[in-house]
This record gives C-alpha cells, structure tokens and sequence, in this order.
C-alpha cells in the first residue's frame, strides 16, 4: 500500500502540476477547471496566500505546499479506473497476491490513507469488512481484516508524514520564509 500511495501521489502530481501551477498565488484568468479548483483551495489559506503576494521569496515554499494539500484532498486519488492501471502495471507481483489487492479493497484503503486521522470514522470503518476471506494465487486462502488494516495504514502513513502534508499552524511559524 505505501508503494501505491506513493506512486498514485507521484503520477497524479505530474498530471496536475502543468495545469495549477503552484508557485503563482494570484488568479489567472481564462484558468483551467483543474487551475480554478487549485485557486478556490488556496483561498480557504488567504493568510498564507497574502504573504506569499506580499513575500516573493516566500511564494515558491507556500505555492508548493498548497499544492500539496490541495492533491491530499483530491477525489481522483482513489478513483477504481487509476488504480486498476497501478496494479495493471504492477503485473506480476499483483497477481500473485489475488484478491489480497482487489481493485475495491485498494480502493477503500487509498482513500482511507487519503482521510488522515478521520479514517477512525465509524463512518468510514463500517464500510469496510471487519474480516474477509480471500484467494491467492498459491496457497490458497488469505484472511484481511480491513478494519484493521486501513487503520494500520493509516498510523504508519501518519508518522511518516511529509513536510507538505504538516498542519497550517507549523507551516506558519516554521516552514515558510517571514
């Protein structure tokens, strides 16, 4: 799961870079929908935003890290026809697990890693089987609870945490130039 989150992150950060161009903070006109949804993102953080356009050193450190969170929230993350083409890709190493990495359970848990600490959601737990048998390729049956492994996930996804995935708060008072 790391290696996929990993990779979806990576490719779906190149799709999108091109059009939302992070390190300009001021709206551009005529923006592509991708562009205006980066836009409309960064005005829910005007104090950032407003010292980025007062700051030019600081635009570029403040422009990426947006970008950052503005990806972290995006739907298409864990869309089923992106992650089919991921374990399409991975050929035989996914095979190999079966149903271990069926397209829905990577799904689910890609999003769950996507919801940060609201993966305890009762909400979203409860959308998930609390045990489940599955086949694999050799030897048989497997058994998942995915309960416990989006959470699992989600705390080891947690404390490895990137520098652009840090609260606003620490962004504010360490990680951008004043």
């Amino acid at each position: 799961m790391p290696f996929l989150h990993r990779v979806r992150y990576l490719r779906l950060t190149a799709a999108l870079l091109p059009v939302a161009e992070p390190t300009t903070l001021r709206r551009l006109p005529n923006a592509a929908p991708a562009r205006t949804s980066f836009e409309v993102f960064a005005e829910g953080y005007d104090l950032l935003v407003n010292r980025a356009l007062q700051r030019p050193e600081a635009a570029e450190a403040i422009g990426w890290w947006l970008f950052h969170r503005w990806l972290a929230q995006h739907e298409e993350f864990s869309h089923p026809a992106t992650v089919r083409e991921l374990l399409q890709r991975m050929g035989e190493p996914a095979e190999a697990l079966g149903e271990i990495l069926g397209l829905k359970r990577v799904c689910r848990l890609l999003h769950g890693l996507r919801r940060g600490p609201d993966v305890c959601n009762r909400e979203y737990l409860d959308t998930l089987p609390a045990d489940d048998s599955v086949r694999v390729r050799r030897g048989g049956q497997q058994r998942i609870r995915d309960q416990r492994l989006a959470l699992l996930l989600a705390l080891a996804h947690g404390v490895s945490r990137e520098i652009t995935a840090l609260p606003q708060i620490v962004v504010e008072h360490v990680g951008i130039p004043v």
